[in-house]
């Protein structure tokens, strides 16, 4: 699929250079094809060691045709977003979603298409705000300092203190991120504040999907 994807990009290329008027287009859109191979090869390949890593720690194989008829999917989804760009930390995540998967609740693709789906489009510092806002409720349920967790002002306190300015250079672009994670479904303004700003709540998914991804693992793996 790769292959006839580079093909047609390098010879639009070519049309669009040689319509310009540049001289030795074909040259030049062969030359495009042939660095658009490398790239997918390079992707395909750094996708696939982080998969095996993931999964090649002994775990279970597929119990039945079915499951290997998910599997299969599943990692048709997980190249593709590879072939797409996905960076090294995004794919790590989905590899431990599969991985999730296998250990756990079963192999289920149209569950993992989901996961990719907003998996795919964090950010790295989106990747550290969720990760760091689940360590510190986790943190205050086991002190008890709250139980039914409608004090997430101290929480949002506590976060912002722990990311402004290591990476966030202040409060208003760690807001600007939460507001955009609103497309994930993982956090939500709970409550506006009295100097107009919100309380950040985390909805039941962030907690399913950081265990599942298990995303302080893959920040640890993926350090740079």
């Amino acid at each position: 699929m790769s292959k006839v994807f580079n093909s047609i990009i390098a010879s639009g290329f070519a049309d669009i250079v040689s319509a310009a008027g540049f001289v030795g287009s074909n040259l030049v859109g062969a030359s495009i094809g042939g660095a658009l191979d490398r790239l997918a090869a390079g992707r395909a390949e750094r996708a696939r060691t982080i998969f095996l890593e993931e999964l090649g720690q002994g775990l279970r194989p597929p119990r039945d045709a079915g499951e290997i008829d998910e599997f299969v999917s599943i990692v048709y989804r997980y190249m593709s977003k590879a072939a797409e760009g996905a960076a090294r930390l995004n794919l790590r995540l989905m590899a431990k979603v599969a991985r999730g998967q296998l250990e756990g609740e079963g192999l289920y693709a149209s569950e993992f298409l989901r996961y990719s789906e907003m998996i795919a489009s964090l950010t790295r510092e989106e990747v550290i705000l969720l990760a760091t806002r689940f360590a510190v409720r986790r943190e205050y349920e086991a002190a008890k300092k709250t139980s039914d967790w409608n004090d997430t002002s101290k929480i949002n306190d506590v976060v912002r203190d722990r990311l402004v300015p290591s990476v966030f250079p202040t409060g208003a672009h760690m807001t600007a991120a939460l507001t955009a994670l609103q497309r994930t479904g993982l956090v939500w303004p709970a409550a506006a504040t009295l100097g107009g700003g919100y309380v950040w709540q985390d909805t039941p998914l962030l907690d399913h999907i950081v265990c599942l991804a298990g995303f302080e693992a893959a920040l640890a793996t993926e350090a740079n």
